[in-house]
């Protein structure tokens, strides 16, 4: 018996017969690879402007219109009242939802 597409498979035995049934799963690995980029909004706390802010994956991906690049180290100046934002959290969480690490540093536009 061979299964060509996936290693997930179910097994039907009677007294007379074996029956395989395969399931084809997505590869989830390969889409989360394929992402170059991710973004996610942050909130200024001193003024409440919001600012969607870009990570990069891979070296050499656009900036997306309306989006800051991540800064190096992790702070982030608010555009309005310059307040001093910690994007940190917000790197963490892309990385964890695209389930691979970001470019460090990031590259400079």
């Amino acid at each position: 018996m061979t299964l060509d597409a996936s290693n997930v498979f179910k097994l039907f035995e009677t007294p007379t017969a074996t029956v395989a049934r395969r399931f084809n799963q997505p590869n989830a690995a390969s889409a989360q690879m394929a992402m170059e980029a991710g973004g996610a909004e942050v909130k200024c706390p001193n003024c409440g402007t919001v600012i969607q802010v870009q990570v990069d994956f891979v070296p050499g991906v656009a900036l997306n219109p309306g989006s800051v690049q991540y800064p190096n180290g992790g702070s982030l100046a608010c555009p309005t009242c310059s307040h001093g934002i910690n994007v940190r959290p917000v790197r963490a969480a892309i990385e964890q939802a695209a389930g691979r690490r970001a470019l460090d540093p990031q590259p400079v536009r």
